[in-house]
């Protein structure tokens, strides 16, 4: 595919007065504490942020810095992460694949729950959804209007069977030593990325220090596609100043064939 990069036009940035800006600022304040009003402040807060992305958007002009496109780079990271963990879910044994799927649905339904947690959770999920399957059947004996089956057979025996069967799967997970390789976007710092051996090219060394030096309270970072086990890679050169973000270089990735090189 060819990947695109935005080009930004120069905002109309005021000069504000330091000493006006103070003085909005303490009135602010005092509406609040005062009136109990804090819309003033919310308005001057949004003017800030506001001042942060046209700052952002002046200095990435000034230094000839063009962005990938934004919407181009978010849709290709959804579907890289949808695509490695349909890869991982692919590559388990059956019985795994029966506890990870009633495991998202207790998620979807009860509570959340990440591979990270303790075995705690993953019980309860057992017990949750074992529970709902019981509900519903007896409810579907009652719309049936038979007493015998809902009051006994029904909530008991689907209760039982899922729940004995949902934990045999679980316990035979755990003690082949199987997990689930949950692969998502992670946000690292260049000290983040030197712990975990990511190599950043000349380029996006040399475009991150230009782009804080100009502007030092931007946060510079690496946003890579990482499992709960290891870092596949796939990186991305983040800056976000304020509410205002964007990807400004991306390497290793034979997909975009319109990226920069080296």
């Amino acid at each position: 595919m060819e990947f695109k990069r935005m080009t930004l036009e120069a905002p109309v940035l005021e000069d504000p007065n330091p000493e006006i800006e103070a003085m909005r600022q303490n009135l602010a304040k005092r509406a609040k504490d005062v009136l109990g009003y804090g819309l003033f402040g919310d308005h001057l807060r949004k003017k800030e942020e506001q001042k942060n992305a046209d700052s952002l958007v002046q200095a990435l002009v000034e230094l000839e810095i063009e962005p990938l496109d934004t919407k181009e780079v978010e849709a290709y990271q959804k579907n890289q992460r949808k695509l490695k963990n349909r890869e991982a879910f692919s590559d388990l044994p059956w019985y795994a694949k029966f506890v990870e799927l009633w495991e998202k649905m207790a998620e979807k339904i009860f509570i959340k729950y990440s591979p990270s947690d303790d075995n705690v959770d993953r019980e309860c999920a057992v017990f949750f959804l074992s529970g709902l399957i019981g509900t519903i059947a007896e409810i579907i004996a009652l719309v049936e209007r038979n007493w015998i089956l809902a009051a006994i057979v029904f909530p008991f025996t689907f209760f039982f069977v899922s729940f004995f069967v949902a934990t045999a799967c679980l316990k035979v997970a755990e003690s082949k030593g199987i997990k689930v390789k949950e692969w998502g976007w992670n946000s690292l710092t260049f000290d983040g990325c030197e712990k975990q051996k990511i190599e950043i090219p000349e380029f996006a060394i040399d475009t991150a220090i230009r782009v804080k030096e100009r502007i030092p309270a931007a946060q510079v970072s690496v946003d890579a596609l990482m499992s709960t086990e290891r870092l596949l890679g796939d990186p991305f050169l983040v800056v976000q100043h304020g509410e205002s973000r964007y990807y400004l270089e991306v390497w290793n990735e034979s997909k975009f064939e319109g990226r920069r090189t080296a």
